[in-house]
């Protein structure tokens, strides 16, 4: 069995125990809607607490969302408090953005990196997502003291 957590539909918000496929996938779920049955599609769980595994009707609910902030090293130096404070309003509203334009909202909302471009290109694991990144940071690849605060968050159902 593995702990599922739904981010839609009639049984969002729930986490329930749902049986694993051969690989280790939780199975489909059905759950009766009104008249009809909708289909939850599982998914890896890209949150940074709770169940392995979340499961979806919209299909990109529950998806990774990255948005990438870069500025210079030079900004930090000459104003670090608003700097920083740009940086963030910057990030988590990039995240924002992304997801409205699909119809949905940003969830659990983090920085999982900040500094020279250099070492984010050779972050070592638990940042993932950063590849996810790679093709935002296309066109900064070769400045000079380049530095990027990376975001990520998931793609959540709106409320409703």
């Amino acid at each position: 069995m593995a702990e599922v957590r739904f981010l839609d539909g009639p049984l969002r918000g729930q986490v329930r125990e749902i049986p694993e496929l051969s690989d280790g996938l939780p199975r489909t779920v059905h759950a009766p809607a009104r008249v009809r049955f909708v289909e939850y599609q599982p998914k890896r769980s890209f949150y940074s607490h709770g169940p392995r595994w979340v499961a979806a009707v919209k299909p990109r609910c529950g998806d990774p969302v990255v948005a990438v902030v870069p500025f210079t090293g030079e900004v930090l130096d000459l104003l670090p408090a608003a700097a920083v404070e740009q940086i963030d309003r910057g990030g988590r509203a990039a995240l924002e953005r992304t997801c409205a334009e699909i119809g949905l909202v940003a969830g659990d909302v983090r920085e999982i990196f900040r500094g020279p471009l250099a070492e984010a290109k050779a972050a070592p694991p638990p940042h993932e997502l950063l590849p996810l990144a790679a093709g935002m940071l296309a066109g900064i690849w070769d400045i000079p003291g380049m530095h990027v605060s990376v975001w990520v968050g998931v793609g959540e159902a709106a409320e409703s």
